[in-house]
């Protein structure tokens, strides 16, 4: 399916309001200390802070102050900002912006992580999405902290859908396993992909959030072994090699535990 076919279509189904929760980061006008306030409520959600400090850590931008939430929240914030911004002016190898306006076609929010998780929670009866295009934006909403390290960028998600057959449904994008570009490459330590390699890749996070469908587990953020421990930044190939089941059976951390996640209805 093509996408400008399916975002015309959810455009004019979208929520009134919807736009409200958008960032715009393009113009931007971004009201960061509106986006502080869910970004502390979503490491609030995320379980143990001192696990999520060791996630998170070696992948700031500034040094790290202290050790509360505040200050791991300003931390992350500082980081998601300076990454995000890279998006307002980055064009492909054609001349045309990675995220904006191309000639000839409309200007869609194809980029904006509330659109898609829209298109699950208007019921569209599908169980899992898969996608070439980028998604990097910032909502007013809760936000995952992995996601705030990348600048953004969401790899996959997991979203309440009343026409799925689990009552959620999965969206996956291969863009950061396949794009050749300055800050991608950056995320990947360096690393580049061949098809096969961001394929299994994709096939990897699409079991990752799986997990969260399916069995609504979370993320075990000090255990390397599993699979719903998310990749750091967009280093898929070492994400890959940690894997081990037999390291990470269910039940084995407190987010490994079925149900640990809660899949929000709103």
């Amino acid at each position: 399916m093509h996408i400008d076919d399916v975002f015309l279509d959810l455009v004019g189904k979208a929520p009134k309001g919807l736009d409200e929760i958008v960032g715009d980061f393009r113009s931007d006008n971004v009201d960061w200390k509106r986006a502080r306030q869910y970004l502390v409520k979503s490491i609030g959600m995320e379980g143990n802070l001192t696990d999520q400090i060791a996630f998170a850590e070696p992948h700031l931008i500034a040094p790290l102050r202290e050790t509360d939430t505040e200050a791991f929240a300003d931390a992350i914030l500082e980081t998601f900002r300076s990454r995000l911004a890279y998006w307002t002016d980055t064009t492909l190898p054609d001349g045309y912006p990675i995220i904006g306006r191309v000639p000839g076609r409309a200007d869609l929010p194809l980029n904006e992580y509330a659109y898609w998780t829209t298109m699950a929670k208007l019921g569209t009866p599908v169980d899992i999405v898969l996608t070439n295009q980028l998604v990097a934006s910032i909502e007013y909403m809760t936000m995952p902290v992995h996601t705030a390290l990348r600048g953004g960028i969401t790899g996959g998600s997991t979203d309440y859908n009343p026409g799925s057959q689990l009552g959620s449904s999965v969206w996956v994008s291969v863009a950061p396993m396949l794009m050749d570009d300055e800050q991608i490459n950056r995320l990947r330590f360096g690393k580049s992909y061949d098809r096969v390699e961001a394929l299994r890749y994709a096939a990897i996070m699409l079991a990752h959030e799986i997990g969260h469908m399916a069995l609504h587990l979370g993320h075990p953020w000090t255990n390397s072994a599993c699979v719903m421990r998310p990749a750091e930044l967009l280093d898929f190939a070492t994400w890959e090699m940690s894997l081990d089941a037999s390291g990470c059976p269910i039940g084995s951390d407190p987010q490994m535990k079925i149900g640990a996640a809660k899949i929000p209805v709103w």
